[in-house]
């Protein structure tokens, strides 16, 4: 059994009344979630420079960090395994403000697209 937390960080990049989100697929590809985009922190980074990484590799542009808005704690099962989980999300803006501009956005890092929802 895993007993390690993993620690995880997101950005929430708005636009209007939407939030740029993309979709977590099972193995099988059924929607599991959505979710902002961001990921897993690197053992001795901050969760800013984390943050900055994760958008570099994911989408190819900096951000500007404007908030801390909320960390948030899980304790879960899934597929009978415990887990848990502690996430840093950020309110961010996108250096590329031409990105605001488009509907779905293919990241660099893989073949999904994110998009606001």
């Amino acid at each position: 059994m895993n007993q390690r937390i993993s620690a995880k960080i997101y950005g929430l990049v708005r636009r209007n009344h939407e939030i740029l989100v993309e979709k977590i697929r099972e193995s099988d590809g059924t929607l599991k979630c959505y979710r902002p985009l961001g990921g897993t922190l690197n053992f001795g980074e901050t969760s800013q420079a984390g943050l900055r990484r994760e958008f570099q590799e994911e989408l190819g542009t900096d951000i500007t960090i404007l908030s801390l808005y909320c960390v948030a704690e899980e304790i879960y099962a899934y597929r009978g395994q415990a887990g848990h989980q502690v996430a840093f999300v950020y309110d961010i803006e996108l250096s590329d403000k031409s990105l605001y501009d488009v509907n779905n956005i293919r990241r660099i890092d893989g073949d999904q697209t994110v998009k606001p929802d």
